[in-house]
């Protein structure tokens, strides 16, 4: 959506953006079977499909169809451009049906596919027997990278013919028309000169494949049918016919990802969907981790292909039939909102150290005989409003930064892993704190590592409780001893408390039966503001009085509140309920 030569017109061209005389607005070119522009794509059959002369049609078609294009706005001009009239030179059928404007945001879209009608956007179809790609510029990628650096998005909608067209007799999960991503390497570390490499898949992470492509035996041993592979990604295996294989099962493609007629689906990508900002589409965001090529100048493409179904048919459309006219899956695949972060403008490969190693014997990586283990951990939990009382919910830090690796970590760092209540909560990572939120009491374990020996490896770690102030009275747990005589002693372990509460309040009721005293209509305040104690230490109080024959004594306490006239939360109920006390104490 940027016109970047300036002449009012959103241009895509198999030369890029600089070229005189050529209108491309885009970071890449068209590239397709054809010598033409930067070179022209090349293909062979997948392994077991008929070849000529067993199947004549098993070739690209000879019209080498090459059906990227910019999608624009439905009515877009194509002559007499200005700033108030942005011109789409699209001609033919790559000019947008009505109705059938397409994009994430903006205006327009990359759409490889094929507008039969233009008075009917149920009528854009994919033609047979094609394989055309769109392919960035160089990008030189970063040696250093910032967070979030190095990784490539791009929103999509991939509508092509597979299984999930329900009149079509395939396989599940199996694919006839799809997309992939593939990236390509500069060999050569000089700036001043590009040695490109092959040709490789470029694996996602986010809205990953959705299908595989057709195999050669779907249909058994077909006369017809065909998928191709492009010839430009090197001999390793699998290569049943020399080429190293990308696009041929069982690898991963994109065909049904995402929807173009409405909000209700993402097909078989997870998504979330998002609507976009012109056309009724459902588009999904699909990401790459760009780490593996740290530092190296590349190319990426997004490379599209239609299978053979005969020898002769030009596309679903023109072959038409009741079951492919105005077909709803084989639309083709847009792209949009190519995002790549982490590329620097001058290429800065690094170069190998080739010098022979010295004499002499290397230092050990690291000493597990120091510490626990070479290392010492060291975790202090740090909650959220720093008054160093824990209450239900509070967002606590869990902070590692103390730790150390005494016994050395020659080539590595420290890794931590932290444990909640004996289950790991985040595995070993160089992160140094853990963000954690507890609603009643938890232990924290910490353990640390050398990420360059595992021998290194803590054992004993560090543990710390968290004592959690629940708020309802339920965090007090009370033991009833007999002392003497009639005498005896409640006690509980000291609690965390917040500002709002202070020490303790002691009451006590009497029943003559088990659960008897629901409604604790017999409770009265026994002994109030018991002053609070260190935490875990005991806090107790004696009753020398008996009950009256028959009955018995029970007991409940509480945090003392703090506001005058308040009365304590003495736990829940077998319900779930907070037991708010009846009276106040004192």
């Amino acid at each position: 959506d940027q016109d970047l030569n300036g002449n009012f017109s959103f241009g895509l061209a198999d030369q890029p953006y600089g070229t005189p005389n050529v209108d491309n607005d885009t970071i890449g070119v068209t590239v397709r079977t054809t010598a033409g522009g930067l070179g022209g794509l090349a293909v062979v059959a997948c392994g077991g499909f008929n070849v000529p002369p067993a199947d004549a049609g098993c070739i690209i078609d000879p019209d080498n169809d090459m059906d990227w294009h910019l999608h624009c706005p439905a009515g877009a001009p194509t002559t007499n451009c200005s700033a108030t009239n942005l011109c789409c030179p699209n001609t033919g059928h790559h000019l947008t049906p009505v109705n059938d404007s397409m994009a994430h945001s903006g205006s327009n879209s990359l759409h490889w596919g094929y507008h039969f009608d233009l008075a009917d956007r149920l009528k854009d179809t994919t033609r047979f027997r094609q394989i055309a790609a769109f392919m960035t510029r160089p990008i030189n990628l970063a040696l250093f990278p910032d967070t979030g650096d190095l990784e490539l998005s791009f929103f999509q909608i991939a509508d092509m013919m597979s299984n999930d067209e329900p009149t079509l007799n395939a396989k599940p999960g199996q694919a006839f028309d799809y997309g992939d991503v593939q990236i390509q390497i500069d060999q050569d570390p000089n700036p001043a000169t590009d040695a490109w490499g092959v040709w490789d898949k470029l694996v996602p992470f986010q809205n990953v494949y959705d299908h595989i492509p057709q195999i050669w035996s779907d249909f058994q041993i077909s006369p017809t049918y065909c998928q191709w592979t492009p010839v430009d990604a090197g001999t390793l295996p699998y290569a049943p016919r020399g080429v190293h294989e990308t696009m041929c099962w069982p690898l991963g493609v994109w065909s049904n990802c995402g929807w173009k007629w409405d909000l209700s689906t993402t097909k078989e990508c997870p998504g979330p969907g998002v609507q976009g900002s012109v056309g009724t589409g459902n588009w999904v965001q699909t990401k790459f981790d760009l780490h593996p090529y740290l530092g190296q100048r590349v190319r990426i493409r997004w490379i599209a292909q239609s299978w053979e179904f005969n020898q002769t048919a030009q596309s679903y459309e023109e072959y038409g039939g009741s079951n492919w006219t105005r077909d709803l899956y084989d639309e083709g695949w847009w792209v949009d909102d190519i995002r790549l972060t982490g590329e620097i403008v001058n290429q800065l490969t690094p170069t190998p150290d080739t010098k022979p190693p010295q004499a002499g014997a290397c230092p050990a990586t690291c000493n597990p005989a120091v510490g626990d283990h070479g290392t010492t951990a060291s975790l202090v939990i740090r909650d959220a409003n720093g008054d160093n009382v824990i209450e239900r919910g509070e967002k606590l830090t869990l902070d590692a930064s103390a730790s150390s690796l005494p016994g050395g970590c020659v080539g590595g760092v420290a890794q931590f892993r932290f444990v909640r209540d004996g289950k790991v909560v985040e595995d070993w990572t160089t992160n140094n704190f853990f963000i954690d939120a507890p609603v009643s009491d938890v232990t924290y374990q910490l353990f640390v590592r050398c990420s360059a020996s595992f021998t290194c490896t803590g054992t004993t770690g560090a543990t710390v409780p968290a004592p959690v102030y629940s708020g309802d009275g339920a965090d007090l747990s009370l033991s009833l001893t007999l002392v003497s005589g009639t005498t005896a002693s409640i006690a509980w372990p000291a609690r965390p408390q917040p500002t709002s509460v202070n020490g303790y309040d002691v009451f006590r009721g009497f029943t003559s039966a088990m659960n008897g005293d629901p409604s604790l209509a017999t409770l009265t305040c026994f002994r109030s503001e018991l002053p609070q104690q260190t935490v875990g230490n005991t806090v107790s109080v004696l009753d020398a009085a008996a009950p009256a024959t028959g009955q018995m004594y029970y007991y409940l306490a509480g945090h003392s509140a703090i506001a005058a006239g308040a009365k304590d939360a003495l736990g829940r109920k077998s319900d779930g309920t907070i037991r708010v006390a009846p009276v106040t104490c004192p």
